[in-house]
């Protein structure tokens, strides 16, 4: 909309603008929090997958101390 079109509209039509502008916004935030919840879920996710990678990499490395401790007894 050009500056000339803007200023030949009423009041009212500026009042709609402003509203329709509004429920956009409104909308925007909406998404903005939904999208922000589910990068909290999966931060979470990956976060607790981690932890499982670290604890299963640790019994790996002690079954292989082991293994290693037992060949060398043989």
């Amino acid at each position: 909309m050009t500056d000339k079109e803007l200023r030949r509209l009423t009041r009212t039509d500026l009042l709609e603008l402003l509203i329709i502008e509004r429920k956009e916004i409104d909308r925007l935030l909406e998404e903005q929090d939904r999208i922000t919840r589910d990068l909290d879920t999966v931060s979470a996710k990956l976060e607790a997958i981690s932890r499982e990678l670290t604890d299963t990499q640790k019994l790996l490395r002690n079954k292989f101390l082991l293994k290693d401790r037992s060949a060398d007894e043989i």
